[in-house]
């Protein structure tokens, strides 16, 4: 998988909690499940890829194996086990920010497909295909798929 598919996937996946956010008066633990999978590819991508700049290109499982109790992530107290939280929370901040962007972006999409689906429970095929036709694909989302760029708070409003 390309760095590129993972914050794409990233996004995808803080999608739920960002609708939550949007529409909601108060977040859920419907959204767990992705978040769980969003967490786990985050740090696979920071912790094992090596696709942190950060971090380095290496695998912090790897080196850990050198001891048996991991104590290889605080012999230098704690500071790269603090460094990959770091990121993982950095890559899903953004994920987060990105997400609430475009279903900002695409409100009325949102709107009409979340009435849809409370009068019928799926919405798939064709009637599917004209819905998402109409999706505006905001530059915070291509610049944090294609570049790694974290939105500004600027982009956030």
């Amino acid at each position: 998988m390309f760095d590129r598919e993972i914050r794409g996937q990233l996004a995808m996946l803080m999608g739920g909690r960002a609708a939550e956010q949007l529409t909601c008066a108060a977040v859920s633990t419907g959204a767990s499940d992705d978040i769980k999978r969003a967490t786990d590819l985050a740090l696979r991508s920071v912790s094992e890829f090596g696709l942190s700049a950060a971090v380095g290109p290496l695998n912090v499982s790897v080196l850990a194996a050198g001891s048996d109790d991991g104590a290889w992530l605080m012999r230098d107290n704690g500071k790269m086990a603090t460094l990959v939280e770091a990121e993982v929370k950095a890559l899903l901040a953004g994920a987060l920010a990105v997400a609430v962007c475009v279903i900002s972006a695409n409100k009325a999409i949102h709107d009409g497909l979340s009435a849809l689906l409370m009068r019928q429970e799926r919405v798939e095929g064709d009637a599917l295909a004209r819905w998402l036709a109409e999706v505006e694909v905001p530059d915070v989302l291509r610049q944090y798929v294609l570049e790694g760029a974290l939105p500004t708070p600027d982009e956030l409003q």
